[in-house]
């Protein structure tokens, strides 16, 4: 399996990240005519090598030179969306913008959709998150995992004023994320480079195993006594290869575990809507034995790895535990879709799961409440609506 190994030495921005992603071999062309096809104009991107206490390092320079506005979160998806881009780049733009907005929005106090973005709409960052999408494209590896993101001290000057740091936003974004703390002061990690890091990463960790083919280094402006560096390290693992249409659907996912036996059993139908509410990937009781022979409740939550710290919460909450099993596990799920077929018993919802985006459905399942709700309204078994449901789903694949 060919990966990408984001090694943040000395912290992450996104302007470090294009830099070291081109100086590993990332195609510039093709990251200019992306960017040079959005909607945008008052920039120009300036590209060179430098040095970086005696490491020869590349750097990209974005340069204003036009007063750019304060964009919202539906502008800059418009401005995706206008791009010249392929499907995967502006998916995979839409998420990190979306990211973005709901840790400024929980920082602020306000919904994403109102967040004025400020430095990360600017078009410097805008051309950072879309330049190293592109940059990544063109790189093909299977699978990126990041090294644990050093935390430092000190204060920012933003539009708000002086901010502490690590900076709000960027503790938003790598909740749940491996750090490591630093006595170095100033920015070692920015919003843009956190938002960078959690969306494209698929693990944090030490730098695995591998053989090495290529090094990018990345470089940042400040001096900090030591090399101010990213590295991408890209390479070859001895793990099976992740199509590319699997990769968003292969990975790791967060487990939190505890067992209960001393709690109501009104709550845990509360407890779990809740954490599904709350953004829980799934949430489920099983029956256990415990110590003395006490009957018990084992409670496990799937979660990708942003949301744990947050689930925790909730189940020290709610629940009478005194402390939860965390664990990483890989998993493999379908890509999943739904539609709304028509029945005797009226429309119900469909969801089916596939391979790939353009494979036959391996699973077809109908929604539990519209086939309730329609056994009810026509005094009908349940699983006739079921089945009627399969079989309208089925027919609907025919003739797609």
């Amino acid at each position: 399996m060919r990966v990408l190994y984001l090694d943040c030495f000395a912290g992450i921005a996104g302007d470090m990240l294009l830099a070291a992603l081109l100086d590993a071999g990332a195609d510039l062309g093709l990251v200019r005519k992306g960017l040079s096809s959005l909607p945008i104009d008052g920039y120009t991107i300036e590209t060179g090598k430098g040095e970086s206490c005696g490491i020869a390092a590349a750097y990209v320079h974005i340069k204003t030179t036009e007063q750019q506005p304060h964009r919202k979160l539906q502008n800059i998806l418009g401005l995706i969306d206008q791009g010249d881009l392929t499907d995967s780049v502006k998916e995979k733009a839409r998420h990190v913008f979306r990211r973005l907005a709901e840790a400024e929005a929980e920082v602020h106090g306000t919904a994403p959709e109102q967040v004025h973005f400020h430095e990360v709409g600017a078009v410097d960052s805008i051309c950072d998150i879309i330049g190293c999408l592109l940059a990544l494209e063109s790189l093909d590896v299977d699978r990126v995992i990041c090294s644990p993101l050093p935390l430092s001290s000190g204060a920012v000057q933003c539009e708000h004023g002086l901010l502490p740091l690590p900076a709000p936003a960027t503790l938003e974004l790598i909740k749940g994320v491996p750090t490591r703390q630093t006595e170095i002061e100033g920015e070692l990690v920015t919003p843009t480079g956190a938002v960078l890091a959690v969306s494209l990463a698929h693990s944090f960790s030490s730098l695995p195993g591998m053989m090495i083919e290529r090094v990018g280094y990345g470089m940042g402006s400040r001096d900090l006594g030591f090399p101010n560096i990213l590295r991408a390290i890209i390479g070859e693992t001895e793990e099976p290869a992740i199509s590319p249409a699997d990769v968003e659907n292969h990975g790791e996912i967060m487990v939190l575990e505890c067992s209960i036996d001393d709690l109501n059993p009104e709550i845990y139908p509360y407890l779990i809507e809740k954490l599904l509410d709350t953004g829980a990937a799934d949430a489920f009781l099983s029956p256990i034995i415990m110590k003395r022979g006490r009957p018990g409740v084992l409670l496990t939550v799937l979660t990708h790895q942003e949301k744990w710290s947050q689930l925790a919460k909730i189940i020290f909450e709610e629940t009478s535990t005194l402390g939860i099993r965390l664990r990483r596990d890989m998993r493999r799920v379908l890509l999943r879709e739904t539609a709304r077929v028509s029945t005797p018993y009226g429309k119900i919802t469909v969801k089916f799961g596939r391979f790939s985006e353009k494979g036959s459905p391996v699973q077809i399942a109908p929604e539990y409440r519209d086939c309730r709700r329609a056994a009810k309204q026509f005094g009908v078994p349940l699983k006739q609506v079921y089945n009627e449901a399969v079989a309208a789903a089925l027919d609907m694949v025919k003739n797609n």
